[in-house]
C-alpha cells in the first residue's frame, strides 16, 4: 500500500489566496462603485415656498387640557388605547403621572 504525501503549498498557497481574495474584493468593489457617476444620482428638485405650501396638512382637532392636578384621569383614556403591554398598565395605575 503507497501512502501519498501531500505537500505543503507553503507561502505560494497563502500568496495565491491573498490575490484572489484582492481581486474578488476589487471586483466587488469596482461594480458597487464602478458603475455609477456622480450624475446618474437621483437629486431631489428644490421645492419653492409656492409648492410647500400646496401640501394640504389636516387641522388638528383642539383639545380642551383639563388642570395638571386632574389630569391622571385624561392621560390614562389616551396611554390605554397606545399598547396593552403589563408595564404600561402597571404604570397607569399609579397616581400623579404627569
Amino acid at each position: 500500500m503507497s501512502i501519498r504525501r501531500r505537500r505543503s503549498q507553503g507561502p505560494r498557497g497563502a500568496i495565491a489566496l491573498a490575490i484572489v481574495g484582492f481581486l474578488a474584493l476589487a471586483g466587488v468593489g469596482w461594480w458597487w462603485y464602478g458603475g455609477r457617476t456622480s450624475d446618474d444620482l437621483v437629486r431631489p428638485t428644490p421645492t419653492t415656498v409656492d409648492q410647500a405650501a400646496e401640501v394640504a396638512v389636516p387641522e388638528a382637532e383642539p383639545i380642551d387640557l383639563p388642570d395638571l392636578d386632574a389630569s391622571d384621569v385624561f392621560v390614562r383614556e389616551l396611554v390605554s388605547g397606545l399598547s396593552a403591554h403589563p408595564q404600561l398598565a402597571s404604570w397607569l395605575v399609579t397616581d400623579d403621572l404627569v
